[in-house]
């Protein structure tokens, strides 16, 4: 009898080893979660001090962007992020397809280094999703931005979805699910770079 419950409670152990070994397969290694992180932080804690540092100016009136621009500006990073969020929401529905590997455009690193030069511009990203709408104000927006971009932080933190074989087709090219977390970062740096020009 006992013979028999230690043998189910092997086999059952067995089993649960093999799945999570499974599943563990998929995930992000801790290099691409630590990347990830790390960019989306820096490019968080950029955004910030822009909008911080404009306001100022702003009180103060001390030479800065116009108003209209910082406004226009914070916008576009909530719409960026917004937008990309719910691009990686739509891709992870769809199942896996580790075949289409092949068909990405860009090394993460190409992808990054495109968008913050200039060759791959924001606009032509959202060009066909960008809408005209009422700007919303300064403070509404960054709000709008910061929260969707510390519960991007958190996600990748503790995700263990399949980021790698689940894929979207944008203006570019395809890019995998992970690489529209690298593109929110780099999109901010690359929007607060053409305002503070």
């Amino acid at each position: 009898m006992l013979q028999r419950k230690t043998g189910r409670w092997l086999l059952f152990l067995l089993v649960v080893t093999g799945i999570s070994g499974t599943l563990r397969q998929n995930i992000l290694s801790e290099k691409e979660r630590n990347d990830a992180i790390s960019l989306l932080r820096t490019t968080f804690q950029e955004a910030n001090d822009f909008y911080r540092e404009n306001l100022s100016k702003k009180s103060k009136n001390t030479r800065g962007i116009s108003i209209n621009s910082l406004k226009v500006t914070l916008n576009h990073l909530a719409f960026a992020e917004k937008q990309l969020t719910d691009w990686l929401e739509q891709c992870l529905l769809k199942p896996p397809h580790p075949e289409k590997i092949k068909d990405k455009k860009f090394t993460d690193e190409e992808l990054i280094q495109k968008i913050s030069v200039g060759t791959i511009s924001p606009d032509v990203i959202f060009s066909e999703n960008k809408k005209s709408k009422q700007l919303l104000p300064t403070k509404k927006a960054f709000h709008l931005f910061k929260s969707q971009r510390l519960k991007n932080i958190k996600y990748v933190k503790i995700t263990t979805d399949d980021l790698r074989n689940r894929f979207i087709e944008l203006p570019f090219g395809t890019a995998d699910a992970y690489q529209l977390l690298l593109i929110m970062s780099a999109c901010t740096k690359r929007i607060i770079q053409q305002t503070a020009r």
